[in-house]
C-alpha cells in the first residue's frame, strides 16, 4: 500500500482517517461551514428621534447597528431618515412604514426574490433614496392595515418614489395601496 507523506499546509491540518487509512483535510470543511450558514432575517425597528441610517450607528431596536438583509420598520415619530451619501447601498428585505416618513439620500437595495414595501392605511412613505432590486425579482407594495379586510376599503397606504429607481421584474400593488412616481426610472411590469 502506498502511503502519502503527511504535509501540514497552514491553516489546513491533515489527519489520517481511522477508515481505510486515507488522509484528508479538515481545514476546508471547517472554513466552509460558517460561510454556508445564513443569518436569519429580522424586523429591525428604527429608534424614534434618530436621523442618520448607516451600518455603524446604534439606531435600531435595543441600540444596535443596521444589519444588511433585515426588514426596516419605521413607527410614529420617525420623520426624515437620511442615508449616508457615497456609501455602499444598504440592503433590506423589506421596508415597513407604520407612520408617514421620508427616507432620503444614499441608496437602498431591496434584497431577495420577493421584497416588499408596506405602508399603514392613511400613511405616506416617500423614498427619495436611490432604490433598486438586487436581482430580477418581484416587489410587492401593500397597505398593511387592510390586508385582512375582505373589501380593502380603508384609506390607501401610499408609497412615493422621488429618487432614482430600478425595479425590474414585477411590481404588485395590493390591498388598496398606492404608488406615486415623481421621477423617471425602471419600474418593470406593474400588476394589481
Amino acid at each position: 500500500m502506498n502511503k502519502s507523506p503527511l504535509r501540514t499546509l497552514a491553516p489546513t491540518k491533515m489527519i489520517q482517517s481511522p477508515w481505510g487509512g486515507r488522509i484528508f483535510s479538515v481545514g476546508l470543511l471547517t472554513l466552509l461551514l460558517p460561510l454556508s450558514a445564513k443569518a436569519q432575517e429580522q424586523n429591525r425597528v428604527w429608534i424614534t428621534g434618530r436621523v442618520f441610517w448607516d451600518r455603524t450607528s446604534d439606531n435600531w431596536d435595543e441600540g444596535s447597528p443596521w444589519v444588511d438583509g433585515n426588514t426596516a420598520e419605521f413607527n410614529e415619530g420617525t420623520g426624515i431618515v437620511l442615508i449616508a451619501e457615497g456609501a455602499e447601498p444598504l440592503s433590506v428585505s423589506g421596508l415597513v412604514f407604520n407612520t408617514t416618513s421620508t427616507i432620503a439620500d444614499g441608496s437602498i437595495t431591496l434584497s431577495g426574490t420577493s421584497p416588499s414595501i408596506s405602508v399603514a392605511s392613511g400613511e405616506t412613505a416617500t423614498i427619495g433614496s436611490e432604490l433598486e432590486l438586487d436581482m430580477l425579482g418581484n416587489l410587492t407594495i401593500v397597505n398593511t392595515d387592510t390586508a385582512g379586510d375582505a373589501d380593502h376599503t380603508g384609506d390607501a397606504g401610499i408609497v412615493i418614489l422621488s429618487g432614482a429607481y430600478n425595479l425590474g421584474g414585477n411590481t404588485t400593488i395590493t390591498n388598496n395601496a398606492g404608488l406615486g412616481i415623481e421621477t423617471s426610472g425602471t419600474l418593470g411590469t406593474a400588476l394589481e
